[in-house]
């Protein structure tokens, strides 16, 4: 397994499996048509360097997380 910055050409996989799990895990807490991430989330986390992804020795996809930037000294993590 590695761990590395996502790509854009991930875009598609990453969102269908974070929206997928957090429906599956989570759905009595959504309100209809909130999505855990979207196009323009998962955009603004790739173009600041927060979003990695883990990998598997075929270069697969098998989790992700987010390591957002708040402030120069505070990073907050989220399971994506």
């Amino acid at each position: 397994m590695n761990i590395r910055l996502a790509k854009r050409s991930e875009k598609q996989t990453v969102i269908e499996m974070v929206n997928d799990v957090y429906y599956t895990s989570e759905r009595k807490f959504w309100s209809e048509g909130y999505y855990r991430i979207d196009e323009n989330d998962f955009e603004r986390y790739i173009a600041n360097d927060w979003l990695f992804v883990c990998v598997d020795a075929d270069d697969s996809l098998v989790g992700c997380v987010l390591f957002k930037q708040e402030s120069e000294d505070t990073t907050s993590f989220s399971m994506l």
